[in-house]
């Protein structure tokens, strides 16, 4: 957090293109529902429900959409209002309750998952 918006994406790392199967959400374990791009700011609306906050630009991986080998996908793009931020450890732990599940085949049909929660215990 340091210029006013705050951007989260996803980025395919593979050497190939991947085909979503399926793009879920979960916030303290609970899926978070809403339709397309509803479902990225709805979680914010949950994990942010004490801030004031300005949704700029959001996106989604749906069922069947191919991300190319390497493309980064901004899934929302936000500000809080002004004198209205978390401070640094308090936007970690929210954002921590966050739980991103993509499905998705590899070109060659290969089935794989990426699951931010395993991401997180990865880096500790």
């Amino acid at each position: 957090m340091s210029d006013g918006q705050e951007v989260f994406e996803i980025i395919n790392n593979g050497v190939g293109p991947a085909l979503i199967k399926e793009f879920k959400i979960f916030v303290d374990g609970q899926e978070v529902t809403g339709e397309g791009v509803d479902i990225v700011s709805n979680c914010l609306k949950i994990i942010f429900s004490a801030y004031k906050l300005s949704i700029i630009n959001s996106g989604y991986l749906g069922n069947g959409y191919v991300m190319s080998a390497k493309e980064h996908r901004t899934l929302i793009t936000f500000a809080f209002e002004e004198n209205n931020e978390p401070s640094d450890a308090e936007f970690e732990f929210l954002t921590n309750r966050v739980r991103l599940l993509v499905k998705y085949e590899s070109i060659y049909g290969v089935p794989d998952t990426y699951d931010s929660d395993l991401e997180r215990k990865k880096s500790i």
